[in-house]
């Protein structure tokens, strides 16, 4: 995973306040986006920039049906605590203790804390980085390497320390660039530092996946500030029948089946490495599609795995459909099908919103909640969960509506009170009369006086009574000179409390395992000294919405089109964190509440509370679109 980094700085904005916001983009694999913070100099930019590549693509067709394909095996990494302490230290002279969590080690350098060592124990996988260097848009150095120099510095460095595995292939060198923009005229751009990637093939196959990937940045005079090494030591395990692509294409199907509209752009026979913090002990085929999806009115590329042997469990939810609808109390039944894998299975269903509901592959079930957001009865995202006796796990989620017996239909929403033309026309009328008053009150002198006061007071009172409604809405209306809808910048933050918030879409139209980041994302900041949650509540803990709980209106301005509530969410807190689709106009949700994507001309953030934002989606940040800048498209 391609990772970039942004160093907040203010920026005066109009309305008479300094507001800072930082937009964050984590790639996801094969998605290359720029990062953008702004400054007082000028809004900075972090962008990938490939400046070598390797000679030729490798494809290879895929097997016949009726063929079969190998599954290989992980070796089990044995390292502890004081072997790796040992490997950083050779590799990078770090020393310090050892932190050991759950899942990984990490060693602070005692001389230098931004120095940092991670070892993920379930792969054997590590990542080293300098922080005060990497992905750090003041790190400015005068003497990088070529990239041929780079990729020299890169190969002996693995070589050396023994690194290299034999499924390694040159990838390509990409730059980190910080690009400064001064105005519409006057760019600047500084090379940070140089990427060299490798990725790895087995036979003819290329390894997919985010546990496939070597990273090398070097920096100043050649330096080694970061390295991302993430592969398994693999053997053989077996050969299992190949699944023929009628099957495959028939599962993305299913698991896209709430995504009306979509094209298979392309597909390839791939190996997958499952990302180094999982315990996954096998690299198996599978089919990597490249899809085109049209979710809004907006187009959407991203890619999808299905299994390409019997290996892999794959499931199914029979029972109840996709989207049913059943009454408050009434028996439920749960049913799946499973297909491949190694028995016996173990199975998990649950609902996002009740929680785990049973153990069993079918059951009847009776007291599913009736959910609501808003007075809106949101439908239970029901998950069921295979694990096989390999540890291979498949999933399958389908929508289940619950209601209220003989329910009233749910309220309106709230209307968003600008003010109207009518009451212009009346203030207008005031203030006119009010005028006439003051002229009469200097041309009578004394004479006069009371009656024109009285008149005076009378226009006061009036117009008072037409805007203290309007005022007293959570925000006003103000017009740019392009005539644009903008709302007023918070004079100061709502009540000195650091707050954050959560919002993401996973399962069949989100990208996998987007919970598992936005909930460690959320977990990691509950740990920061005097951060909190900004929701009193959410789904599936405070500060969250996920799945179809998360809403396009979270995140639009009270008078954009089809109306937003960013007020009451999104900014209203100080950060928030954001993962799914996206593409350089906006980013995607999979809720029927709205339109399902926010374009940026629909954000207006900043005039409440909120001063960071972390869009994790893919192109978000392109740094040219359509001839707008990042900046034109996402700035003030």
């Amino acid at each position: 995973m391609r990772n970039a980094l942004v160093e907040r700085k203010r920026v005066r904005l109009s309305f008479l306040a300094e507001f800072l916001i930082v937009l964050t983009y984590l790639a996801l694999l094969l998605c290359s986006t720029p990062t953008i913070a702004l400054g007082e100099g000028g809004a900075q930019v972090l962008v990938k920039q490939p400046t070598a590549r390797p000679a030729a693509n490798i494809s290879v067709p895929p097997p016949e049906p009726g063929q079969t394909m190998m599954v290989y095996k992980a070796v089990r990494p044995e390292e502890g605590p004081e072997g790796v302490l040992e490997m950083a230290w050779a590799f990078f002279g770090i020393t310090g203790p050892v932190e050991v969590l759950p899942d990984r080690y990490i060693i602070k350098d005692i001389d230098h804390p931004s120095r940092i060592f991670e070892y993920y124990l379930a792969s054997g996988s590590f990542w080293y980085g300098d922080l005060d260097k990497l992905w750090n848009e003041a790190y400015m150095p005068e003497a990088l390497p070529s990239p041929d120099a780079a990729k020299y510095i890169a190969d002996s460095f693995l070589e050396q320390y023994g690194l290299m595995p034999r499924e390694a292939y040159f990838s390509g060198v990409v730059s980190t660039e910080t690009v400064i923009y001064y105005g519409a005229n006057r760019t600047e751009r500084i090379t940070n530092c140089r990427d060299v990637i490798y990725n790895m093939m087995i036979g003819d196959f290329i390894v997919d996946g985010p546990g496939a990937e070597i990273k090398v940045s070097i920096g100043e005079e050649g330096q080694i500030i970061g390295l991302l090494w993430s592969w398994r030591k693999l053997e053989p395990y077996g050969t299992f029948p190949f699944v023929p692509y009628n099957k495959a294409e028939a599962l993305l199907s299913w698991q896209l089946h709430d995504i009306k509209d979509f094209e298979i752009v392309s597909y390839s026979i791939v190996y997958y490495a499952p990302p180094p913090m999982a315990y996954y002990d096998f690299v198996w085929p599978a089919y990597r599609f490249n899809v085109t999806a049209t979710i809004g009115d907006e187009e959407v590329n991203f890619v999808r795995y299905i299994p390409a042997t019997t290996f892999n469990p794959v499931v199914k939810i029979t029972s109840p459909e996709h989207r049913s609808e059943h009454e408050e109390g009434s028996s439920i039944s749960f049913d799946c099908e499973v297909v491949g894998g190694t028995p016996p299975y173990t199975f998990e269903w649950y609902s996002d919103v009740d929680g785990f509901l049973a153990s069993h592959a079918s059951f009847m079930l009776d007291r599913l909640s009736v959910p609501k957001r808003e007075g809106e009865v949101i439908p239970h995202e029901i998950t069921v969960r295979v694990i096989d006796a390999n540890g291979l796990v498949a999933e399958d989620t389908v929508l289940v509506f619950v209601l209220e017996a003989g329910a009233p239909a749910p309220p309106p929403p709230q209307q968003v009170e600008v003010v109207p033309t009518w009451a212009w026309a009346v203030i207008g009328g005031l203030a006119a009369i009010a005028a006439i008053e003051g002229v009469a009150l200097v041309v009578r002198g004394r004479k006069g006086t009371s009656s024109t006061l009285a008149g005076l007071l009378l226009m006061l009172l009036l117009s008072t009574f037409i805007l203290m409604p309007m005022a007293l809405t959570p925000r006003a209306r103000a017009e740019n000179s392009g005539g644009a809808e903008l709302a007023p910048v918070a004079v100061e933050d709502d009540d000195r409390r650091w707050e954050f918030c959560v919002e993401y879409v996973e399962g069949k139209e989100g990208i996998p395992n987007t919970d598992d980041r936005a909930l460690g994302f959320c977990h990691k900041a509950k740990t920061w000294p005097g951060w909190h949650p900004g929701w009193p509540f959410g789904m599936p803990e405070a500060g969250v919405w996920g799945g179809v709980w998360a809403w396009e209106e979270d995140f639009k301005y009270e008078t954009a089109p089809g109306g937003g509530k960013d007020y009451k969410w999104v900014d209203a807190v100080d950060l928030c964190y954001y993962t799914n689709h996206g593409n350089p106009n906006g980013f995607c949700f999979n809720s029927h509440h709205d339109d399902e994507f926010l374009h940026y001309s629909e954000a207006r953030w900043g005039d409440q509370d909120l001063e960071w934002i972390v869009l994790d989606a893919c192109r978000c940040l392109r740094l040219v679109h359509d001839g707008k800048s990042v900046w034109a498209r996402w700035g003030p």
